[in-house]
């Protein structure tokens, strides 16, 4: 169910009519529940990388390069973009999200 260009669609989704379309669905399974899941979590790994080069920036700044607090938030940023990168590959592989064509 649901097409290519717009993911999984449940059944019960298209609830309010009227231009407004609701996409909170009130079913236990749903693949659209995963979906958005799935995609939250990606925006919050990604937020808390911009905070790793962030607070690496600041430290750079404040010691002048003289304390490992920007190696280690440069450690932090780059291993967790390696283990988001991974995990979409997986989540994109088991069919959980789709990509969008280019």
């Amino acid at each position: 169910m649901g097409s290519a260009r717009n993911g999984p669609v449940c059944p019960l989704a298209p609830i309010a009519r009227g231009g407004i379309l609701r996409r909170h669905c009130p079913c236990r399974d749903c693949p659209m529940l995963t979906t958005w899941i799935i995609k939250g979590f990606i925006v919050l790994v990604l937020l808390v990388i911009i905070t790793s080069l962030t607070v690496a920036m600041i430290a750079l700044v404040r010691d002048k390069g003289q304390s490992n607090k920007t190696l280690k938030a440069l450690t932090v940023r780059i291993s967790l973009s390696i283990a988001l990168f991974i995990f979409v590959m997986i989540v994109i592989a088991l069919g959980l999200i789709t990509p969008h064509g280019m």
